[in-house]
């Protein structure tokens, strides 16, 4: 059945129908379709590995608890069809009483080792539960009557604004009527079957369950121009207005955003400088994990006071540890911030903004770039104050991962510098199907369907006569099964987290929002392809192989026609000439304008005067006009602002950066595909890919 890809870890294809690619006319086999009974109740469920499928079950009535800060346990009935949205954790809140006595019988501990590890616990984790902790004021034991009225005195002498970070794992419940509830399902388990696999949909498998309708949300008909906001100010975030007029705010973020502070853990541990090493994945609770760029270095729990707060002394840093003396020591990196969902930390995610607090040591000295899931920079902002500062982006080109710097922009002599995160605000972390990151080439190849199912596959195949791809899944509770080309909405292998970029030659994207990799030999030809030439008036931005694409921000060509972007520098032209043949932009430099109006009212200078023309990479040849060779240019050069793909196109990139609309403007098509490659066609052209190539398959509606 299968060209395995398991043994090469590339994706691989059996023959392609090319009849099914020109005409779009499928024919689904009925008799592996993933359509859903009329019957029964049904509902969409994610696994906790990272699996998430479509079943049909019958409506019953859930045995629900809810646990009271004494202790107590009331039962009641939840009906399954009046559900909307259920998040289940791998320990119920009942547990947790039963934990929390466990540790007030600890006190009484034969092991002073056991009895002083009981009480620090109690101090993480006793907060919801002050009162069952009280019971034990009338213990016989006079030490642990003692114990406990410390543990009390501590717990009551928390400020009411950091109660929140003692928290314990509560199932939640979401009504129809959008009524939340917090409680515990107990020993839950529902029957079906998928896919002809008999499936128990238990505490241990499942981590939530939704019965609304769930379907992949669909681009908008037209597409978009990207627009990307720098945020500065921390008020629209919060509930509650300053503390004083130094700007430290008290109080939780407003609803439709997640705050991490760092304080705690998933369970209400509390994060201590001197002992949490190695935090970036403890707050994918919070639908974030963070990574240094580094493999000497990690991301801990630093001991930085930010000097405006009233309360707060904890965030994450990036620190060195010494093997030898083990010993951590702070240093600059990088750090990487990526999205998951919170409910299943497996599925990444994007989100429409991100911000935090930092603590610098120079001002103006921290950076942040928000990326796409294509690599592109959307958006790049720096810190803006002495010592504390709010920093963070917003977009509706989707936020697919963050790294964060010292301003290396600036001075090259801060590579050391140290910095801060805290506080840091999101909104909700929405599912990415075309970003599989992982550092493990073996991990398995994700088909995402339009029926919202997630499928984790070892091995895949066409079935070319039935249009359908059969599927060798990595969950070895489900058995080989086939789905419907029609019902697939994207095929992504293992990712590395860095993109490759070629040694020579310029990125085009066009008008479409396809990112083509080109030679400027007199005109613009495609690498890929030698006999495609593309067409200079379909490009509206290009930038050197060797740099980063920098999307402009919002308002940059209210100031000209044409934009040019360096990490933080910005030029604004009424008009450029491109010089084909001898691969450069020629402009005059009278005519440009720096963009500094999008940021000063938030006190940002991302232009310093040292920003001259010889420091921003212009050529010193010729002073009027002034010109860019574009194969060495440190800019990204615009000429309309880039847009989102629209609806019903397709897409396909490639390892080395490249992205092909199918069904779009330029006419990029699926032509077919075999157990090797991936044939495009353009302008008569055929452009033909390896499979190891592949980053990511959209396919066309």
């Amino acid at each position: 059945m299968r060209s395995l890809y398991r043994n090469s870890r590339t994706l691989t294809f059996s023959c392609f129908c090319l009849t099914w690619l020109v005409s779009q006319c499928l024919v689904m086999p009925s008799a592996q379709s993933q359509e859903m009974p009329n019957d029964g109740l049904g509902i969409g469920v994610t696994l906790r590995d990272g699996n998430v499928v479509r079943v049909t079950v019958d409506d019953v009535s859930l045995d629900w608890k809810t646990v009271s800060a004494e202790g107590a346990v009331s039962k009641s009935k939840v009906q399954l069809s009046d559900l909307a949205d259920l998040k289940i954790t791998t320990s119920p809140a009942s547990d947790e009483v039963v934990r929390i006595r466990s540790l007030v019988a600890g006190l009484a501990d034969d092991d002073y080792r056991l009895r002083h590890q009981a009480e620090a616990k109690l101090m993480d984790f006793g907060k919801p539960f002050e009162k069952v902790i009280e019971r034990a004021r009338t213990h016989e034991e006079p030490e642990v009557r003692y114990r406990v009225e410390r543990i009390l005195k501590y717990l009551r002498g928390i400020k009411e604004d950091n109660q929140t970070r003692f928290s314990i794992d509560f199932d939640k419940i979401q009504l129809k009527d959008g009524t939340w509830l917090e409680g515990d399902l107990g020993d839950f388990s529902l029957n079906t079957t998928w896919n002809g696999t008999p499936l128990a949909i238990d505490r241990g498998c499942a981590a939530r369950l939704v019965t609304a309708e769930a379907r992949q949300p669909e681009s908008e008909s037209v597409s978009q121009k990207i627009a990307t906001q720098l945020l500065f100010d921390e008020y629209q975030f919060y509930e509650k207005k300053p503390l004083s007029s130094d700007k430290a705010t008290a109080g939780t973020v407003k609803p439709g955003y997640t705050q991490v502070n760092f304080d705690a853990g998933e369970r209400g541990e509390r994060m201590l400088a001197d002992r949490n090493f190695a935090v970036g994945d403890i707050f994918k609770h919070k639908g974030i994990g963070m990574t240094c760029e580094t493999n000497d270095g990690i991301v801990v729990i630093s001991g930085y006071r930010f000097k405006k707060s009233s309360s707060k002394n904890r965030s994450v840093g990036n620190f060195f540890v010494d093997p030898i003396k083990k010993k951590k020591t702070s240093y600059q990196g990088v750090m990487r911030i990526d999205f998951c969902l919170p409910s299943n930390s497996l599925i990444p995610a994007t989100v429409d903004m991100a911000a935090f607090f930092t603590e610098i040591v120079v001002p103006k000295e921290t950076i942040v770039q928000a990326y796409n899931a294509a690599g592109h920079v959307i958006g790049l902002t720096q810190s803006t104050q002495d010592k504390m500062s709010f920093i963070g982006l917003s977009s509706n080109e989707p936020i697919a991962y963050l790294r964060i710097s010292a301003n290396t922009f600036l001075d090259v002599e801060k590579l050391n510098r140290d910095f801060a995160v805290d506080d840091f605000t999101l909104t909700e972390p929405k599912i990415a199907p075309e970003l599989n990151f992982t550092d493990d080439p073996n991990s398995p190849i994700v088909i995402t369907t339009r029926d919202a199912q997630r499928l984790l596959a070892n091995d895949i195949a066409f079935d070319v006569e039935n249009q359908s791809l059969d599927v060798t899944p990595a969950n070895p509770l489900f058995s080989d099964f086939r789905l419907p080309l029609a019902n697939i909405e994207w095929i992504t292998p293992p990712q590395q987290r860095d993109h490759t970029r070629p040694d020579e030659g310029v990125y085009a994207m066009l008008q479409d929002g396809s990112v083509v990799h080109c030679q400027i030999n007199g005109k613009l030809v495609s690498t890929s392809q030698p006999d495609l030439e593309i067409d200079p008036d379909q490009v509206i931005g290009i930038w050197d192989s060797q740099t980063e694409c920098r999307y402009p921000l919002n308002g940059d060509f209210d100031q000209g026609n044409v934009i040019l972007v360096q990490p933080l520098h910005r030029l604004a032209f009424q008009q450029v000439d491109f010089d084909w043949s001898n691969g450069r932009l020629d402009y005059d430099l009278d005519t440009g304008q720096r963009l500094t109006q999008a940021t000063q009212a938030d006190g940002v200078d991302f232009l310093s005067e040292k920003a001259k023309p010889e420091h921003l990479g212009i050529g010193e040849g010729e002073a009027d006009p002034g010109f860019l060779e574009l194969n060495q240019s440190p800019f990204t050069v615009w000429t309309q602002q880039p847009t989102t793909r629209a609806q019903g196109t397709g897409l396909l990139r490639t390892r080395d950066g490249q992205e092909f609309v199918l069904g779009g403007s330029n006419g990029f098509r699926l032509l077919k595909t075999d157990k090797n490659q991936i044939v495009l066609g353009c302008n008569g052209q055929e452009i033909t890919f390896a499979l190891k190539q592949i980053h990511a398959l959209n396919l066309p509606r």
